[in-house]
């Protein structure tokens, strides 16, 4: 029986290999849909455009009752098993597709409290997962080899209302694929704040950006992250209003982003510890 919903929104994702010349514009490499994780998530297309990059994979909301639904635009741009949704736990739909007053077509992420598990998992009972992300299957093209260079964009908003859990609730994450567990890179949700979070090859956690969960809380932002998958690589963040006030800026020109795995992915969406007291 579900007893409280959140969801977050997320909008125009989109992920460009740097360095192959061409433009990105309107491309969406991962766009959360609905998804009710207690907790909401909008995304909405974005119109960046940088000559360096070229999209590697592109894909916006068509609206709610227009063409592809959320999970054939998320399969034809990554991938048939792209998404993690807990539909099987209430047999609802978890990411769907709405329109923003202020954005326009979106992704909504939902998760519901207490009853959604997590689909990759489920024996697991204490967290809850509804994200969509670069895996195995998806195109060569998608995925962060040695020495290449991503960056990925898009928007996203949590619910106004959403508790966020004591223990994680991971907005966006960047993994390594083969074997390391802990995220690379993460923007998640804790004890009232929303951190930006490095996870070194030796397993240490460092919080690079803290803000109040209160400053995200019920505002679209834009999001840029670029990585080089590298020993030595390069990480630059920045997270912004859409009126363009900062929220966060953070980079950094020698930082280890290699696990010597198979290669980098990101993943979007809602990933959530349970405790009790969420909604």
């Amino acid at each position: 029986m579900n007893t409280l919903t959140k969801w977050i929104a997320i909008a125009s994702i989109t992920a460009a290999l740097d360095g192959c010349g061409g433009q990105a514009q309107n491309a969406a490499l991962t766009k959360p849909t609905d998804s009710a994780l207690n907790t909401a998530t909008k995304s909405v297309p974005n119109s960046a455009s940088t000559s360096t990059e070229t999209p590697t994979a592109a894909f916006t909301s068509d609206g709610p009752s227009s063409g592809l639904d959320a999970e054939q635009l998320i399969q034809k741009a990554l991938g048939s098993g792209a998404h993690e949704s807990p539909d099987k736990f209430d047999g609802l739909k978890h990411i769907t597709e709405t329109t923003d007053p202020t954005v326009g077509n979106v992704f909504l992420f939902t998760l519901h409290y207490p009853a959604d598990g997590d689909p990759t998992n489920l024996s697991a009972t204490d967290r809850q997962r509804n994200e969509i992300k670069v895996y195995d299957g998806s195109n060569d093209n998608l995925k962060g080899y040695q020495g290449t260079t991503f960056t990925y964009r898009w928007m996203f908003k949590p619910d106004r209302s959403m508790i966020i859990s004591n223990r994680f609730t991971h907005l966006f994450q960047i993994k390594s694929n083969g074997g390391s567990e802990a995220p690379l890179i993460t923007f998640t949700g804790e004890n009232g704040n929303f951190i930006l979070i490095y996870t070194d090859p030796a397993g240490h956690r460092h919080d690079l950006k803290t803000l109040s969960w209160n400053s995200v809380q019920d505002t679209w932002m834009q999001a840029t992250v670029t990585a080089t998958y590298s020993h030595h690589g390069a990480l630059s963040v920045t997270l912004n209003k859409l009126d363009g006030s900062k929220l966060i800026s953070y980079s950094s020109s020698d930082i280890d982003l290699w696990l010597n795995d198979q290669f980098c992915r990101p993943k979007w969406g809602i990933y959530r510890g349970k405790v009790p007291g969420l909604n």
